[in-house]
Order: structure tokens, then sequence, then C-alpha cells
């Protein structure tokens, strides 16, 4: 009797059952790039798995970041960083040197007195008190030893008061600073550089009033230096900070895209027990 599951039946192809099983088994010993032609290194996928597990044990985050970034032609596509220059840094750098230089000449006219003779030379002093000033050691020695009660009052009331040393001090600072201004300038170079020093601040301040930052940190920037102006002075005229303030709240709304909130004022009038 013939057995049907003998090892030597026929497919239907032709083939027998058991050149079937060895055409399987060699397929399966092939890889399917020397099936093609292409062969492929024998150290390759090795390679490439010990390279991932030591990337990975290096650096836990590498192996999956390597696989979100966008290749295009095998090279990796950078993004580029963007940064935007606030314009209103350039205008506060200029008007910090201007501020310096237009400091240093008023110091340089303080150092002379139109009403005075030529060369206009007025003495260096110090204030002792209110319309008290001394001109020399001599007279700030009188001072705190003749009058010595009222010199302690002054320095019990008044702020920032000096001592005697400190008094001394600042004569002798300023007798040397008076005289290198003498000798680099007359008063009439004085006076012209004090008022282009004066006229090249007030532009640059000008440009800064009518400036709006174009960055969030050249608003912080412009507020700073509102802030400034508030707490130190050196700009009697209200309605420019009321500018800088404006120009401050247009560039936050076109930042955020939101409109400005609708915030109860603070008013100073509003003083009363109503």
């Amino acid at each position: 009797m013939p057995k049907a599951d003998s090892d030597d039946s026929t497919t239907p192809s032709g083939d027998t059952a058991s050149s079937k099983k060895k055409k399987v088994a060699s397929s399966r010993k092939t890889p399917p790039n020397e099936a093609t032609g292409k062969r492929k290194p024998a150290n390759q996928t090795e390679h490439s798995s010990m390279s991932k597990t030591a990337t990975a044990k290096a650096n836990p985050t590498a192996l999956a970041l390597q696989s979100s970034q966008p290749l295009v032609g095998r090279r990796q596509i950078m993004k580029r960083a963007t940064t935007t220059i606030d314009p209103i840094f350039g205008l506060l750098e200029l008007y910090g040197k201007q501020a310096v230089a237009e400091g240093r000449a008023r110091y340089a006219i303080d150092c002379f007195d139109e009403s005075l003779p030529a060369p206009h030379h007025r003495q260096p002093r110090v204030t002792l008190a209110l319309d008290k000033f001394a001109i020399s050691a001599a007279e700030i020695d009188a001072f705190f030893d003749e009058t010595p009660e009222f010199a302690q009052h002054i320095a019990d009331t008044w702020i920032g008061a000096n001592s005697r040393e400190e008094h001394h001090k600042q004569l002798q600072l300023d007798v040397e600073g008076f005289q290198r201004v003498w000798s680099s300038l007359s008063y009439e170079q004085a006076r012209d550089e004090y008022a282009a020093a004066q006229a090249a601040e007030h532009e640059t301040l000008q440009e800064i009033e009518r400036a709006v930052p174009i960055t969030v940190e050249g608003c912080a920037a412009l507020a700073s230096f509102l802030l400034s102006i508030i707490t130190e002075g050196g700009v009697e005229d209200d309605t420019l900070g009321a500018s800088h303030c404006n120009n401050l709240l247009r560039a936050l709304t076109r930042l955020s895209r939101r409109p400005v909130p609708d915030v109860v004022g603070y008013y100073h009038s509003n003083y009363s027990f109503d």
C-alpha cells in the first residue's frame, strides 16, 4: 500500500516534498540583498547595532533624537538660529555715552564763572551748610571748631552731610580737578563743548522718545530706562515719561498680539476720605 505521507510525494508543481523543503531552507540562508546581487558588508549590521548601543549608554536621549531628525539626501537639516537686534539698544547705548560726555562738559563749565574777569576761573569751594561755603582748609576747620553745635545739627539733619575729613578731601579733589580743566580749556571752549554735549544728548532723547521696541528684551530695556528717569530725575518734562509709557504699551501689544489690559490707574490727585 502506498504511503500518502512519504517524503518523496509529488506536489502540484511537480516538485517533491523533500526538494521543496530544501528550497525553503536555502532561501532562509540567503539574505535578501544577496539574492538581488547587493551584498552588505559582513560586519555592517553588527557595527550599527553596537554603535546604537554605545550611543544609548553614553547619552540616553541621543538615540531617541536621532530618529526624529529630518534627513534629506542623507544630510541632517539644521535649523538656523535667528536673532533680532532691537534698535532701542543702540539708542540707549548712544545715550549712555552722551550722558557721560555731558557730565564731563558740565563739570568743566562749572570750573568757570562768566561774571568774573577773564580767565573767569571760579574758586573751588565746598558746601558746609545752607548758604555757607568754605574755599580753604582753614575755613573748614573754623566751621567745626567755632560752631560745633551747629556743625552737629547739620550732621544730624542733612542727608549726606560730610564730616570734617570728607570736606577736606572733597576740597582737595576740586582744586586738582579745576586746575586740570583750566590747563586744558578756556571758558569759551568749555561753554561751546557743554552746549554741543547738551544738544547731542537732547537729540538722542528725542529719538528714544519716538522709538518703539520690537523685542521683549527691548521692552525691558525701555522700561528700565524709564524707571531711571522716574527714580533718578534729570528730566523735568512729564510728557517724556508718558511718551515712553505709550511706546512700551504699543510694543507689548504688538509682541503679545493682545490688547492692553483695562486696569484702574493710580491717581495721585485722588487723595480724599470719600
